[in-house]
């Protein structure tokens, strides 16, 4: 493929992020005191068990909610609870979302030159070739595959230029070729256009092409990854939320030691110690 017209990637910033919702009368803490900065055109996997935050996390960014409390920023654009409208002005213009379900917003009568011409794509034929989908140009979108269908979904959200692109478990109805195809393409098509990525996927195959890792746990950022080393993050409130394999030697309830020896952090139980 080669790059018809780059622009600059949205930095993305959350500080203090915490948000609240209610389920059957009671009060769900869904994210608290998050900490996340993403370089424009940072390439990001969103990792996390169901309920970790990653859901809410990615429609505080679309602008789809606004935190309870803290603020959300792209590109200097800054979304609080102050500011309901922002929101929704920051998802027009900037920010560009790529769902699991493609036939939720891909019209099934319309074909792929007409959503591209709607996009403002003024050479939809040029386009629909770079991403291997020209033969499909005049076919309905409702008789395509599902990783066809997805390829259309992701040239038509590139075709408004979005400074960030928000995927949300986009290969999850996929087998395995079309995975890797969809999966390709993302990275190929945002890479030339400069665009910030961040995906939240349950699949570590898929999380293991990109090249920075965040994994929510409880509502926070627990691990950050790069380079194929995990970081845990030290929260607000100085915890530090362990790895599976820690874990498993400082099970909850554990009595730890903590000794700080700069630039170390040793914790020890009665059995025998963990360097951190």
């Amino acid at each position: 493929m080669k790059a018809t017209e780059t622009s600059r990637g949205a930095e993305v910033w959350l500080r203090e992020v915490t948000h609240l919702y209610q389920r059957q009368g009671e009060q769900v803490v869904a994210l608290r005191d998050v900490y996340l900065h993403v370089e424009p055109g940072e390439s990001i996997a969103l990792l996390g068990p169901s309920g970790s935050g990653k859901s809410t996390l990615l429609s505080l960014l679309a602008g789809l909610q606004v935190p309870t409390t803290g603020e959300v920023s792209v590109d200097s654009r800054t979304m609080s609870s102050r500011d309901a409208g922002g929101g929704r002005q920051l998802r027009r213009d900037r920010v560009g979302l790529l769902v699991q379900d493609p036939t939720t917003v891909l019209p099934p009568f319309a074909t792929p030159v007409q959503l591209l011409r709607r996009a403002g794509d003024r050479a939809p034929e040029r386009t629909l070739a770079r991403y291997g989908m020209r033969p499909q140009g005049h076919q309905r979108v409702g008789t395509m595959s599902a990783g066809e269908q997805q390829r259309i979904a992701l040239a038509v959200t590139m075709a408004r230029r979005p400074a960030l692109l928000l995927a949300d478990e986009p290969t999850s109805r996929l087998d395995a070729e079309s995975k890797a195809t969809v999966v390709a393409t993302l990275h190929e098509t945002t890479r030339e256009a400069g665009t910030t990525v961040i995906a939240v996927t349950h699949d570590r195959s898929v999380a293991s092409t990109f090249p920075r890792t965040v994994t929510m746990q409880n509502g926070r950022v627990g691990l950050d990854g790069t380079a194929g080393e995990q970081f845990a993050i030290v929260g607000p409130d100085g915890t530090v939320p362990l790895s599976p394999e820690a874990l498993a030697l400082l099970p909850p309830g554990s009595r730890v030691r903590i000794v700080a020896d700069a630039p170390h952090v040793r914790l020890s139980r009665g059995d025998g110690e963990v360097d951190r």
